[in-house]
């Protein structure tokens, strides 16, 4: 895994380092995933995720413009040089769903899977496998909240019971430094 190799050199004194490779994984078959693909890994010290929100909307943005791309999904213009929206995570989906989900201290406790089975089944959303909090509020918000993240869209500060390695916010350790780039 290259992630080894460019941690040491950001160790050793080098603030930011990037590898471009392609990379083959065969963790867990689905056809979601594609298991070959071309990677772009990077590290910064001292950075944090708005530091790399920041990087992303303007990479993407002069990607847009120097090429002359105009992206358009089901007849919808994207426009990508405007600085992107961010939705987090917990209001935007019970904007979205149109109720009251527990707290983010609240979601390691029993009853909150059992009202979160309960909205899926009221909602009509479809579980499958194994059932936990993390997969309910994924399929939750993968059913509810992406489809309307048309323009490209931050979703950020998804609960740490649903990403139990990423960095915990300073002023709530519930929720995670984290975010996801959608749009169309």
């Amino acid at each position: 895994a290259p992630e080894l190799y460019l941690k040491q050199l950001v160790v050793a004194g080098f603030d930011r380092v990037f590898e471009i490779g392609r990379l083959f994984r065969n963790e867990g078959v689905d056809a979601c995933h594609n298991p070959e693909f071309t990677s772009c890994e990077f590290y910064m010290a001292y950075a944090d995720y708005t530091d790399l929100m920041h990087l992303t909307n303007n990479l993407l943005s002069q990607l847009v413009q120097e090429l002359g791309f105009s992206p358009r999904v089901d007849g919808t213009d994207l426009d990508f040089t405007q600085t992107y929206d961010k939705v987090e995570f917990l209001p935007g989906l019970e904007a979205a769903l149109d109720l009251k989900l527990p707290d983010p201290d609240q979601l390691q406790h029993s009853d909150s899977l059992n009202f979160l089975l309960d909205v899926c089944q009221r909602k009509g959303v479809e579980r499958r496998g194994a059932v936990n909090v993390p997969k309910l509020l994924d399929k939750l918000a993968s059913s509810y909240l992406e489809p309307n993240l048309i323009q490209p869209t931050f979703l950020i500060n998804q609960p740490m019971i649903m990403s139990p390695l990423a960095k915990p916010q300073k002023d709530n350790c519930d929720l995670a430094e984290r975010f996801e780039l959608y749009a169309g």
